[in-house]
């Protein structure tokens, strides 16, 4: 499968064939290819941590989801990435609707897409009667990516 060329997998290839050669300026800052990619990957983890990443592209989840609360019909949502064949993780929400109110999935995702880049809005929609909750009240995301990443040996695609 050819997969779409983004600025990840530009960087990691950029690495692999001019590993030592200077690659990036900035200001007195020189780096290789092989360091920028090196930095550039520890900044990836740490924002994953705090969303996903779609097809190289980070999106964080909590501006996802400000987007689906702002939807009349919402109660609660969450959105988690799920895995991929093509671009390795994409979003998933999770909503739970307001008591006498009605969405469907078309909706909700309409909503997105009029306030957020094509990239961030998510996959699907899964409507539940509520989300799962620990003692305190907060959405427990790592319950809802359990079936998704079951099969999986790492978290993150």
């Amino acid at each position: 499968m050819n997969l779409p060329l983004t600025p990840v997998r530009f960087k990691g290839h950029a690495a692999r064939v001019f590993g030592h050669k200077i690659g990036v300026v900035c200001e007195d800052l020189r780096f290789t290819y092989r360091e920028f990619n090196e930095r550039c990957d520890g900044l990836s983890q740490a924002l994953l941590r705090l969303g996903l990443e779609s097809g190289g592209e980070n999106v964080a989840s909590a501006e996802v989801e400000r987007v689906i609360y702002g939807h009349p019909a919402v109660l609660e949502c969450a959105v988690i990435p799920v895995p991929d064949e093509a671009w390795g993780e994409v979003g998933k929400a999770f909503v739970a609707l307001k008591a006498g109110q009605r969405a469907t999935e078309p909706e909700i995702l309409g909503h997105c897409r009029e306030h957020l880049a094509g990239f961030k809005v998510p996959k699907s929609v899964e409507f539940m009667e509520t989300l799962p909750k620990g003692g305190t009240g907060k959405i427990l995301k790592k319950v809802l990516r359990e079936k998704y990443w079951a099969e999986h040996e790492r978290k993150v695609n």
